[in-house]
């Protein structure tokens, strides 16, 4: 509650333009684990009762719908790595494909907030996503960043 579990890129906010349908690729390589071919995003009064239910905290499906369309990718040394807010999937995308560090893997959208401008949202886990730590919690600005860039490999 309070704190983001990842990355929110969305325009202005970030070094490229954030627009609805452009291309998302693969942070780093892996094997997809989950495509989400079938969302339905949820109606003005399911979404303002998801809201009011997650007030204290949510459960890993509430997550899920919060996040709207998602693409899940599991890499070498057991992270995982999730997409979301996706406008639609890479067309082909499919659990078991292994895709390398910048594949195209989805389009960015604004699925799971009801509205609202454009975005990415890139979470890492340590394990499965809302079960385990994600990566950097807890970890002061300076540690962050260190470990920000060692994942994308920036050092």
């Amino acid at each position: 509650k309070g704190v983001s579990a990842g990355f929110v890129f969305i325009q202005g906010d970030a070094c490229v333009p954030v627009v609805r349908g452009m291309g998302v690729v693969a942070a780093q390589a892996g094997e997809v684990v989950r495509v989400d071919l079938d969302h339905k995003e949820p109606s003005p009064e399911e979404y303002q009762k998801l809201l009011e239910a997650v007030r204290e905290g949510a459960s890993p499906e509430q997550m899920d719908l919060l996040r709207g369309l998602e693409v899940w990718l599991r890499h070498p040394d057991g992270r995982t790595s999730v997409y979301a807010h996706l406008q639609a999937p890479y067309p082909g995308l499919r659990v078991g494909k292994r895709v390398f560090r910048g594949d195209p893997i989805g389009y960015v959208g604004n699925s799971g907030l009801n509205g609202g401008a454009p975005r990415l949202l890139f979470e890492v886990w340590e394990g499965e996503p809302d079960r385990s730590p994600f990566l950097f919690q807890g970890l002061p600005q300076e540690g962050l960043l260190r470990q920000a860039k060692a994942f994308f490999g920036l050092e």
